[in-house]
């Protein structure tokens, strides 16, 4: 009898109890003694043939450390207002330790003072600002190759003072 096709059907299985499984179809076969051996043999093809284990890299958020802002388009849900469609998007910025939110509708696209008015707003709701703020980069910043502000504009987090991280 292998002991794999058993594993296979249930990789939880402990060594205990397939050496139980195995000494009551063989008896004279298995001794309470090959256990450690058993313990060995299953680690080992747990490793190599087993189910796939679970990747996680556990988050720590420092107090005021972080905030993180977004534009989500809206225009998939189709809502309108007396019948005629609402084009909008929103802004989300959230406190990444409390999980403080700031949700605010904006008109007109997407765009740096959309994003500047934001922050601004959600700070000022916030009572405060974080250290550093990571934005999502895809839908206004890849538009704008260069990535920077407008000249005659001051970017929010400058006036702010919080560095960005993308």
């Amino acid at each position: 009898m292998q002991i794999a096709p058993l594993l296979k059907k249930a990789p939880k299985l402990m060594a205990i109890t397939l050496l139980r499984k195995l000494q009551d179809d063989h008896p004279e076969c298995f001794p309470d003694g090959m256990l450690r051996t058993l313990q060995r043999h299953v680690r080992q093809w747990r490793a190599m043939e087993g189910p796939p284990k679970e990747v996680f890299f556990p988050q720590d958020h420092a107090p005021g450390h972080r905030g993180l802002s977004d534009l989500t388009a809206m225009g998939a849900l189709r809502i309108t207002i007396g019948g005629t469609a609402f084009a909008h998007i929103l802004y989300h910025f959230v406190l990444a330790f409390s999980r403080w939110e700031h949700v605010e509708v904006v008109e007109g696209g997407e765009s740096i003072e959309a994003l500047s008015k934001g922050l601004q707003n959600a700070l000022w709701q916030a009572g405060g600002r974080p250290v550093a703020r990571r934005r999502n980069t895809a839908p206004t910043a890849c538009r704008q190759p260069s990535r920077t502000w407008p000249r005659k504009k001051t970017s929010p987090c400058a006036t702010w003072r919080c560095s960005v991280t993308a």
